[in-house]
């Protein structure tokens, strides 16, 4: 098996946003790493 294929998912507090968090957690082939949203920072997007 393959290792997961991180995800980072933008607008994360949308209704999309927030039901592609849902089915990624639950998928073990894909590791959801960052949720952003409209509010957030995103210099620390680019920092990583």
């Amino acid at each position: 098996m393959s290792a997961p294929l991180k995800v980072a998912v933008l607008g994360a507090r949308g209704r999309l946003g927030a039901f592609a968090c849902e089915l990624l957690e639950k998928r073990a082939d894909f590791e959801l790493v960052a949720r952003w949203n409209s509010s957030d920072d995103w210099r620390t997007l680019a920092m990583g």
